[in-house]
Parts: structure tokens; sequence; C-alpha cells
């Protein structure tokens, strides 16, 4: 009994024995990512234009709590060019979005199948040389 008592202590003692050592090894991971945006502009090839002649650039932009993209619209056309951009709603950051859930100043946005066809109004619906247009359409914050 008391041999069985003594084995009983040093198995709970060695239950409660603690160390600790640095690790210095390195480790190859891999892991999969479900969401998230690994590219600085998440606007960048979601935002397009099919009007021959005309050009953006599309920067990136936080309005609040909210991602916005401000595309500017350019053309080295001395006749004012009518513009229009396509936002692909298959992708993120427009992934299922609707018009109401988009945000688009100045213009506006139709749907238009698989994406929102965003256009001008008034003086800024059309774009001439050395008179670029902008727009700043923003979505909801994630």
């Amino acid at each position: 009994m008391t041999s069985l008592a003594v084995a009983f202590l040093a198995i709970a003692g060695l239950a409660t024995t603690r160390t600790s050592a640095a690790w210095t090894d390195q480790v190859a991971v891999t892991a999969v990512v479900s969401a998230g945006y690994w590219d600085d502009n998440p606007f960048a090839g979601v935002i397009t234009t099919e009007v021959q002649g005309v050009a953006i650039a599309v920067e990136s932009v936080v309005q609040g709590q909210r991602p916005c993209a401000v595309v500017t619209i350019t053309t080295d056309s001395a006749a004012p060019l009518a513009w229009s951009l396509r936002l692909d709603t298959t992708v993120p950051p427009f992934a299922g979005l609707t018009l109401a859930d988009v945000s688009v100043t100045p213009g506006s946005a139709v749907a238009d199948g698989d994406s929102l066809l965003v256009t001008g109004r008034g003086a800024g619906g059309s774009v001439v040389a050395g008179t670029p247009a902008t727009v700043r359409i923003c979505v909801p914050a994630a």
C-alpha cells in the first residue's frame, strides 16, 4: 500500500511540473483565407470602362468607416466624350451589392446584369482633353 501511495504522489508531482523553452526552428505554414483584401487597392480591376478614348485611374480611400473609390476619368479627345464605368458585383468589394448599397457622387448607377453601370450627370457626364471628371463610389462598411 505504501508503494502505491508513493507511486501516486510521484505521478501527481510529474503532472504539475512545467517547463518552457523558446521555439527557434523555422516552420512552413499553409493557411486558407476565406475573406480579405490582399491588394492595396480593392477596387483595382473591379471598376472598368468600355468607352473608347476614355481612361480611368482608381484610387482607394476610406470615408468614415466605408471603403470608397475615387475614379478620375480622362481623355485626349478635343470633342466631349460621354463616359461610363462598370462595377463588377460578383467580386469584392462589390460582391452581392445592389443599387441601394452603393453611393455614387456625382453620377448615377443602374443595374446591368452582374454589374452596376455608373454614368455622369450634367457637366460631369462627359470629359474632354484637359477637363477630367471625378466620381466617388462608396460601399457599406464591412
